[in-house]
């Protein structure tokens, strides 16, 4: 699991930065753990599984595939609720491995529900920011506006009141 995360916050980006990184974190080559899931795929059979089961283990791959492999696992590691997501990611991995569906479900259940979390928190923060540099940039402006408009939006007003107080009024 350390080695796990330690390739996760490698933060390898490029498709080139895979092989070398993935050697660095678990001291084997990429082949090699290739030839390794292999060999173990040929000595496990892979149990029988209903139509139903095989549309859910299919979600679990893709999400576990998603959450640990293919969205930036660092990036996601270092977002609030991001590594209870990527956990719950390596949980339906290993849950897979064992080709236990329910197992896989649920952990993809709860995965989800912590990417539903970090999705939320970049919103937040995007819409505080945008807010942040709207305010920054309207504020000025409208204050400019304020007291370049001001005097004559006063003079304006009082002569209104002026002519009003001064017509008679119609009953």
């Amino acid at each position: 699991m350390v080695a796990v995360v330690e390739f996760a916050r490698s933060g390898g980006r490029r498709w080139y930065d895979f092989a070398p990184l993935f050697e660095r974190a678990f001291g084997i080559s990429l082949a090699e753990a290739d030839r390794q899931w292999r060999g173990r795929l040929e000595r496990v059979p892979a149990p029988p599984l209903s139509e139903r089961e095989y549309a859910a283990y299919q979600r679990a791959a893709q999400f576990a595939y998603g959450v640990t492999l293919a969205r930036d696992p660092g990036g996601l590691v270092t977002r609030p609720g991001g590594a209870a997501a990527y956990l719950e990611g390596l949980r339906a991995t290993e849950a897979l491995r064992r080709f236990d569906v329910a197992a896989a479900t649920t952990a993809m259940q709860r995965g989800r529900q912590g990417l539903e979390a970090v999705q939320r928190s970049l919103n937040r923060t995007r819409l505080a920011v945008r807010a942040a540099v709207v305010g920054l940039a309207v504020l000025p402006i409208a204050l400019s506006i304020l007291l370049l408009a001001g005097p004559s939006l006063r003079n304006a007003w009082r002569d209104r009141r002026r002519r009003r107080a001064i017509s008679p009024r119609r009953v």
